[in-house]
């Protein structure tokens, strides 16, 4: 029987919506589910912007983690790569945790590596969250 998993696509910009950035999220999430052998019962996709101090607020995951907590069988949130779920360090890594008390883990399609769960994975999540801090 597959996993349950939830998924999510974001743009900020319009430019991004119209580079097509949404379908080709859409098809690495798609990709991954088939990978990990999950089932995506629910979509966030759209445009939702990521800033600072915002994040703790943002309506998509606030309804995300409200969708687990009644949902216990959802085992994967999965998102293309980390600047589409947070810009943010310590609001990605809050969340990461919140998600992972629901028996819920945050999975990156872009990049295996970063799924890993070991010291080096955290490194490469810290790395890739760092430059889309900055922008």
């Amino acid at each position: 029987m597959a996993a349950q998993a939830i998924a999510l696509c974001r743009v900020s910009t319009a430019e991004q919506k119209l580079n097509s950035s949404l379908s080709r999220q859409e098809e690495n999430v798609l990709n991954t589910a088939d990978k990990l052998d999950a089932k995506i019962v629910k979509w966030w996709s759209g445009d939702v912007s990521s800033k600072a101090d915002t994040n703790l607020k943002r309506k998509d995951l606030r309804e995300m983690l409200a969708y687990c907590k009644s949902n216990r069988s959802i085992k994967y949130l999965i998102v293309d790569e980390p600047d589409r779920f947070m810009r943010f360090i310590d609001e990605a890594f809050y969340f990461e945790v919140e998600f992972r008390q629901l028996g819920v883990k945050l999975w990156y399609a872009s990049d295996d590596n970063l799924n890993t769960g070991d010291l080096m994975a955290k490194m490469l999540k810290f790395a890739k969250y760092f430059p889309a801090e900055g922008q």
